[in-house]
């Protein structure tokens, strides 16, 4: 018999100021979210009962004590961040975008868990252009350039703690309950970032027949989070470790 307790908490806070003052358009929106996870769990086991009449209604009649078994977990994550964002436009053809927020993970240690950020982009709507009036060839052409950095906290939770397992052994002709280190707790773990540079353009032609875009794209990922192998001797297979990086880039067409 088992039983499991689930609880997620998500509060969302935004404050968006918009105005516009002659050609131009302001939007600013500041934030501030908080997620909380949490799992309570409890179970009980015995084998060897007699008759199935109570069915799991009562334990206590499982004849087999090696069997029986009484366990309890708790498990909590807890996230939160600080966001902002300013969109800008000039007469609908130059058009900006700055975001920054503050992410803060409760799986990282002390002094470790926030890190910022970044992202902007800008796009400039060519056909908006009085140069592009006198012509029906091109209804949309757009040039676009954005870049951001994201973080990854794909680790368990209490990663930086050393976490035990419990285990029986038989002492003193005894069988005895005992605990043993399980995982050896990460040192200096930050969070996994990837930034995005990307350049690209958009069109449509000929009244709307013809749409496409071409873009060019540059992709890196920096202190991989990675288990690295430790020595048997140590009690552990591996840990949690900041190492590497992966670059992807090429060009898309449509």
């Amino acid at each position: 018999i088992g039983n499991e307790l689930y609880k997620s908490v998500l509060n969302e806070n935004t404050l968006t100021y918009e105005t516009e003052y002659g050609d131009s358009r302001l939007t600013v929106l500041a934030g501030f979210t908080m997620q909380k996870n949490k799992i309570e769990s409890n179970g009980a086991r015995a084998e060897g009962f007699p008759n199935d009449v109570v069915t799991f209604n009562n334990l206590s009649l499982g004849s087999d004590p090696s069997k029986h078994l009484v366990r309890s977990g708790f498990n909590q994550r807890t996230f939160t961040s600080i966001l902002a964002r300013i969109n800008y436009s000039y007469k609908d053809k130059y058009l900006l975008t700055l975001v920054g927020r503050e992410d803060g993970s409760s799986v990282f240690e002390t002094g470790r868990k926030f890190a910022f950020f970044p992202s902007a982009g800008a796009a400039w709507r060519i056909d908006q252009e009085d140069f592009m009036s006198n012509q029906n060839t091109i209804s949309n052409f757009k040039l676009r350039a954005s870049y951001g950095v994201v973080g990854e906290q794909g680790v368990p939770t209490y990663n930086s703690l050393e976490k035990f397992a419990t285990y029986t052994v038989f002492f003193n002709n005894q069988i005895q309950n005992a605990v043993l280190i399980n995982s050896l707790p990460s040192k200096n773990l930050t969070w996994e970032k990837t930034a995005l540079l990307n350049f690209g353009t958009e069109f449509t032609l000929i009244e709307g027949k013809l749409q496409g875009s071409i873009e060019y794209y540059n992709k890196e990922s920096i202190d991989l989070i990675y288990d690295k192998p430790l020595a048997l001797s140590t009690g552990n297979e591996s840990i949690k470790t900041n190492i590497g990086a992966i670059k992807n880039s090429g060009i898309e067409f449509s």
